[in-house]
């Protein structure tokens, strides 16, 4: 590896599942055999039909309701260990478990995904009378898509306390009852909140036995060790195993798993049998073959969810429509690449004169493209930010905006007007846009209130005009869009947007925030550590492809995509949750040049594709509906890495912006299933490698 970006797609192929299989004393151990309706000691609530058993396994399907089930059982006042395995088709999403009491009472509750993609533990009772205060536990759980998680509550009715388990780690210890309550005899689960209202729960395996703690100890344990042998490779590289290593932890494991299921065993058998097992584990991680330059990974060291990847066409959609394989554009962008996101302009032309509207003139040709796209993918969602080139770039009268919204003129250098600005008219003029898009069929999902122009657009400013849209869209009963503000020009504009929205009040209308990185010297994390202390989405709304690179001639140096593939490095560790790819196509004169973006075309000649069309596409790919997971670097120079994980599928970028060639390094994935004899599928690209690589 020397000087290039290299893509590594591990494909898990076998994933053993081991859930605690101690049924002793058991009142309740459902585990949905085949598929097909709701057991009779279930009832499904709030909907009809969207709770099954499916391939064994208890299924919430959420669409736009909220599918909801409980059964009831038999009343226990002695300690129980209460375990149940849970699935999540996206980490963006929220069901709760809920146990309670013969008289009502709740006794603890367990939100999966909790609409921050972990899975956390109800501390307290709202004012609602309903359970709140949901809080991670020292072990923090990353709910990772498509990934069996065993939940266990060991519940004590002498202490009113309970300790949560995840995967056999403790999450929380000595956890008090959400209310006084003297046994459990209900269970409920609610499915609350899904990304996009698509997706579903999956249960499986729930138990309620009056175990003692020592054995749930044990049966923490074996999860544990069944974990960690599922993930090791046997063989003499870094990191690996040697066959009589495995061998004697899986015999470890086996003798642990008699005693658990043996409902006879004693106290004593069953503590030295968690002994030896605890033993066993800490011997088996010592064993592993050491490494000098190596990639690790904790495949259950998942972070964010990648919910936006996309592109930018704010200022050539009309352009498009000049290509003469116009629709071949479409299906290169959309077809072939899993977009779920296109930026288009709102421009001042609209209504340069108030009350002298032009929409057709303003997106007459913007709309055509944007019909093509939704025609190719009716799920693309458009996002809408103010063409701010008119300052940016010095165009005529440098105002971004109509002069009857914002007083103010600077035509060749030469400034007037007041300055002053009317934010419940920039309100309208906003609602005007958004309803004439709604009108031709091609409506505006997210919109920001700027673009890089914030010394104009201030937190205040920005208040007025869309409580002001919100005011005239709900007149129009016309739907409101999601408020992304404010494609910051630098991370400092970006932070400071933040900032002075949470403080003006108007963090309460954002559903998100963007920035990219042009000046400036904070960092993503910074940027990251922002987004954390307001608890909302961030997104990289101009990001680079890398530039182009001719398809007829020699290429030009890998410097710019090394440069810019960094930096995604640097904005996903950050905890960004998407980006869209700045102008992936542009129209020119002719071909006889250098051309910095993955499309080009003129008016007479058909658009090709650049190499960085083909490393634009294999990372849009990887990162789709994707939960980015961390990685650790050892001994390496100037090399950066991403990971991303989504179903069954785990991808490694790299991107070695140094001369130095590395060529014999361990990628260690741990917690991830791999067996030995997988396949790695490897995509790399450099100077010399053909552009087209898949």
């Amino acid at each position: 590896m020397k000087a290039k970006i290299t893509f590594l797609f591990f494909l898990l192929f076998t994933l053993t599942h081991f859930a605690q299989s101690n049924t002793c004393d058991s009142a309740v151990n459902d585990t949905f055999d085949g598929t097909g309706a709701l057991p009779t000691e279930w009832t499904e609530y709030n909907t009809s039909g969207d709770v099954t058993v499916v391939s064994g396994e208890l299924k919430f399907n959420h669409s736009q309701t909220m599918p909801s089930a409980y059964r009831t059982f038999s009343a226990i006042s002695n300690n129980v260990t209460f375990s149940f395995d849970v699935s999540a088709s996206r980490s963006y999403s929220s069901c709760q478990v809920t146990l309670l009491s013969s008289t009502g009472k709740y006794v603890s509750t367990i939100d999966i995904g909790s609409k921050s993609s972990s899975i956390k533990y109800a501390t307290s009772i709202s004012a609602g009378g309903v359970p709140s205060g949901f809080t991670d536990g020292a072990s923090k759980v990353t709910l990772q898509t498509n990934t069996i998680y065993v939940i266990t509550a060991n519940i004590n009715f002498t202490s009113k306390t309970i300790d949560y388990y995840a995967n056999g780690v403790l999450m929380a210890a000595d956890v008090a009852f959400l209310e006084t309550a003297t046994n459990v005899s209900k269970l409920d689960i609610q499915s609350l909140f899904m990304y996009n209202n698509n997706g579903n729960f999956n249960f499986d395996n729930i138990t309620l036995s009056t175990t003692d703690e020592n054995r749930l100890s044990l049966s923490n344990a074996v999860i544990n060790a069944q974990n960690l042998l599922n993930s090791a490779v046997i063989g003499s590289a870094g990191g690996e195993y040697s066959q009589n290593d495995y061998d004697v932890f899986s015999t470890t494991i086996e003798a642990a798993v008699v005693i658990e299921n043996n409902c006879a065993a004693s106290e004593s058998e069953i503590n030295q049998a968690t002994a030896d097992l605890q033993t066993a584990i800490s011997n088996f991680e010592a064993s592993s073959n050491p490494f000098v330059q190596s990639v690790s990974i904790n495949a259950q060291d998942t972070k964010q969810e990648i919910l936006m990847i996309g592109a930018d066409m704010e200022r050539n959609a009309a352009a498009l429509q000049d290509a003469p394989n116009k629709e071949e554009i479409v299906d290169w962008l959309i077809k072939d690449i899993p977009f779920n996101t296109f930026r288009v302009k709102y421009d001042k032309i609209q209504e340069m004169t108030e009350g002298n509207v032009d929409m057709f003139g303003a997106y007459g040709e913007q709309v055509k493209s944007m019909k093509m796209i939704l025609e190719a993918n009716p799920e693309i969602k458009f996002f809408a930010t103010m063409k701010s080139d008119y300052h940016g770039y010095s165009q005529g009268n440098r105002n971004n905006l109509p002069t009857f919204i914002y007083d103010y003129d600077n035509t060749g250098g030469n400034e007037s007007g007041s300055k002053s600005f009317d934010g419940v008219k920039y309100g309208r003029f906003l609602a005007d846009y958004v309803e004439y898009m709604s009108d031709n069929g091609v409506p505006i999902t997210y919109l920001s209130t700027s673009k890089e122009w914030t010394q104009v657009m201030t937190a205040a400013r920005a208040k007025t005009a869309i409580e002001s849209l919100i005011s005239n869209l709900a007149d129009r009963n016309i739907a409101m869009p999601l408020i992304i503000d404010s494609g910051a020009w630098s991370l400092n504009q970006g932070i400071a947007t933040i900032n002075t929205y949470v403080s003006n009040n108007v963090d309460q209308y954002v559903h998100a925030y963007s920035a990219h990185k042009y000046g400036g010297n904070n960092t993503w994390a910074q940027y990251g550590n922002a987004l954390n202390g307001v608890n909302k989405m961030g997104i990289n709304d101009e990001s680079s492809h890398g530039g182009g690179g001719q398809t007829t001639e020699d290429e030009v140096p890998m410097t710019n995509a090394l440069s810019w593939y960094k930096d995604k490095c640097n904005s996903y560790a950050g905890g960004i949750q998407g980006e869209l790819f700045f102008e992936v196509f542009m129209k020119n004169n002719n071909f006889n040049k250098y051309y910095a973006r993955p499309i080009v075309f003129t008016a007479s000649q058909n658009g090709r594709r650049m190499r960085s069309y083909y490393i634009m596409k294999k990372f849009a790919e990887s990162v789709h509906d994707a939960t980015y997971v961390k990685q650790t670097l050892n001994n390496f120079g100037d090399v950066n890495s991403m990971a991303f994980i989504k179903d069954n599928k785990l991808t490694l970028w790299l991107i070695n912006s140094s001369e130095t060639t590395y060529s014999d390094f361990s990628i260690n994935i741990n917690n991830f299933g791999l067996k030995q004899g997988m396949t790695i599928k490897q995509t790399n690209w450099h100077e010399a490698a053909a552009i087209t690589r898949r």
